[in-house]
């Protein structure tokens, strides 16, 4: 038997749904699911977004802040440079306020013989003073053209000893060359046929030693002996023994 809501009971007892009630259940809690999931992701871009604009706008702050202390601290160590500066200006000009340096002594010379000459009250004075001064200078400048200068004496004095020292020095290493010279030819032989007779006797000690060499090294039918000392010493052994016999010249 069926109910008024359109649901039948079984065999058992137990209530029976139509078909395709189930997954139209099943469509529209994965439809629900689903909005749930768009709703939160948009939630959470909202929160993002917002934390986002919230830092960017502290970050924008911080640093406005920083800049305007920044351009504060510069603008009054500005301050305090100019104030500095001027200090030690006013400082400067306080202590050469009575300077005698700054002034100009040319015309507060000037303005002395002036207020001299009126004061005396005559032209003759003022040209009898300038008079006065002309010749002072004059002498003055006689005196100091006509000193001697005794710097520049010695200087030239200088010059010409040096020039004198480098002079003697040539002249005696020319000599000492002259000498070495004189003594080299004293030793050396002039003798054109003694010249002749050392290497005609050069010439005959290097025939015989070659004789003497080959007579080591060459074949007379004989067995050679074993050599037990350097052809150096052999030659001079034969040297030696020709001198005695009296067959070297």
């Amino acid at each position: 038997p069926s109910s008024a809501s359109g649901v039948s009971a079984g065999d058992d007892g137990g209530f029976w749904a139509p078909a395709g009630t189930v997954e139209d259940l099943a469509a529209a809690e994965a439809d629900t699911y689903t909005e749930f999931l768009a709703q939160r992701r948009r939630l959470i871009h909202a929160q993002t977004a917002e934390e986002s604009r919230r830092l960017h706008d502290l970050r924008t702050q911080q640093r406005r802040n920083y800049t305007e202390d920044m351009v504060d601290n510069e603008q009054r160590l500005n301050d305090q440079l100019l104030a500095a500066r001027r200090m030690r200006k006013e400082r400067a000009l306080e202590q050469t306020k009575g300077n005698p340096l700054k002034m100009d002594l040319n015309v507060e010379l000037a303005a002395y013989e002036r207020r001299r000459c009126q004061s005396t009250g005559s032209l003759r004075a003022q040209t009898v003073a300038a008079k006065q001064f002309r010749e002072a200078m004059s002498m003055a400048f006689a005196s100091r053209t006509c000193v001697r200068d005794e710097m520049a004496e010695l200087r030239a004095e200088k010059r010409r000893l040096l020039e004198t020292e480098r002079e003697l020095r040539t002249l005696m290493e020319a000599e000492k060359s002259r000498l070495r010279q004189e003594r080299a030819a004293m030793f050396r032989p002039n003798n054109k046929e003694e010249i002749l007779a050392r290497r005609e006797l050069r010439q005959e000690e290097e025939r015989r030693k070659q004789e003497f060499n080959r007579l080591l090294t060459g074949w007379d039918g004989k067995k050679q002996k074993r050599r037990t000392k350097p052809v150096q010493a052999l030659w001079k052994e034969h040297k030696a023994m020709a001198i005695e016999a009296g067959r070297w010249p």
